[in-house]
């Protein structure tokens, strides 16, 4: 029997889960900034605090825009 393969996200290092409760007028701001980057809301609110505490050694990478073409999957059958 083959060896099956299993490949997952990459780990993303130490992490904890911190809430909040922001304005509904910036929670719609954040999906949708974090949507044009192409990235979760969690990794988008990691970034926007790291980069407010001048830690962006801790910032998670955004993806390099590749030219390609975002499907729109929310809108499919």
């Amino acid at each position: 029997m083959a060896a099956i393969s299993k490949r997952g996200r990459p780990h993303k290092g130490d992490r904890v889960v911190v809430y909040a409760r922001p304005h509904r007028v910036i929670a719609d701001r954040l999906k949708q900034d974090s949507e044009a980057a192409g990235v979760s809301q969690s990794d988008y609110v990691a970034l926007l605090l790291a980069r407010a505490l001048q830690l962006e050694q801790y910032a998670p990478d955004l993806p390099q825009p590749d030219g390609q073409e975002v499907l729109p999957l929310g809108r499919t059958a």
